[in-house]
C-alpha cells in the first residue's frame, strides 16, 4: 500500500528540518506545504526541466513530490571576500510512495 499524502508530508518535514550538506536546517517553520503523487520522471521534471532520474531508480515508480516554503541558508564554504549567497526559500523533496524514503531533495532561492 505504501505511504499516504500526510505520511509523505510528515517525512518531508523531518527531512527538511535537518541540515543537509551545504544547506542549513530551516530558519523558520516551513509553511505552504503541498504533496502531489506522480511518477519519479514527472517529479524530476517538475523540480527542473530536463532533470534525469537517479541511477538505479525506475522512472515510472510512484513518488510524492512534497514542496514547501521557508528559509534555509547556504552553508557552502566561500572564499574570504566572496559575496554571500541569498537564502533558499523553496525546498522540494521526492519521497518514495512505497517506502516513504527520500529519493532526492532540492533547495531553490
Amino acid at each position: 500500500m505504501g505511504v499516504n499524502q500526510q505520511q509523505a508530508i510528515d517525512a518531508a518535514l523531518k527531512i527538511a528540518a535537518m541540515p543537509h550538506p551545504e544547506i542549513s536546517g530551516p530558519q523558520v517553520t516551513p509553511f505552504n506545504v503541498h504533496a502531489e503523487q506522480m511518477t519519479l520522471d514527472q517529479a524530476e521534471n517538475r523540480i527542473q526541466e530536463g532533470n534525469r532520474v537517479p541511477a538505479g531508480y525506475d522512472p515510472k515508480m510512484l513518488v510524492w513530490l512534497v514542496s514547501m516554503d521557508g528559509v534555509w541558508l547556504d552553508e557552502f564554504p566561500l572564499p574570504t571576500g566572496a559575496v554571500t549567497l541569498e537564502p533558499y526559500h523553496h525546498f522540494t523533496i521526492i519521497i518514495e510512495q512505497k517506502t516513504g524514503l527520500e529519493v532526492e531533495s532540492s533547495a531553490h532561492p
